[in-house]
């Protein structure tokens, strides 16, 4: 099973890798590449985020366009903004978009979990176009500048946890519409009972 995913980042190569394993009973191949060319660094509203993780989706097919794959894992990160009795509270997401070699698509979005106001004040202020507002939370330690999860829940999960839990349920929505992905579930499967 040939597999794409629109970045090289490990966290997400390696999520991809652990939901697709749960999912499917064969081996994989999962090949990440960069396609997120002229993207801010921190993505802000729920709506940019989605755009951007199909924009990333569309580059990569540009990118691949002869090559043969079973499926594309487009996943986009980044932040969004409620206000609640007037306070701003600013959340980490990430999109994810999978499509099939039909064209077949589904998405679903991740747990978000609240940055620190703080922090995201001083993203904002250096501007998001080069500046995470994760970066700028673990200045000055040793945490991983590309893992938000850990210090905002104290340890309790990362962000392999909750992008693996996000693409098993965009692709579990896609095997709905995808008879060759249902194809490659092993029969004993009880996924689509």
């Amino acid at each position: 099973m040939d597999i794409f995913v629109t970045s090289e980042n490990g966290h997400k190569i390696a999520a991809a890798r652990q939901a697709t394993t749960e999912i499917f009973n064969t081996s994989t191949n999962i090949t990440g590449i960069k396609s997120d060319e002229g993207f801010d660094e921190q993505i802000e509203g729920m709506d940019k985020i989605l755009d951007s993780a199909f924009m990333r989706n569309s580059n990569l097919k540009r990118i691949i366009s002869n090559t043969r794959y079973d499926l594309i894992l487009a996943i986009q990160e980044g932040s969004h903004t409620v206000m609640i009795n007037g306070k701003e509270h600013t959340f980490n997401t990430a999109w994810v978009v999978a499509e099939d070699s039909d064209g077949n698509q589904a998405m679903c979005h991740s747990t978000g979990a609240e940055f620190p106001q703080e922090y995201v004040t001083k993203a904002r202020e250096r501007g998001f176009k080069t500046t995470t507002i994760t970066s700028v939370m673990v200045e000055g330690t040793h945490k991983d500048p590309t893992d938000p999860y850990p210090p905002l829940t104290n340890n309790i999960v990362s962000r392999e946890d909750v992008l693996c839990q996000t693409i098993k349920a965009t692709i579990g929505q896609l095997l709905r519409k995808s008879p060759n992905l249902c194809n490659i579930i092993s029969s004993g499967s009880n996924l689509l009972d």
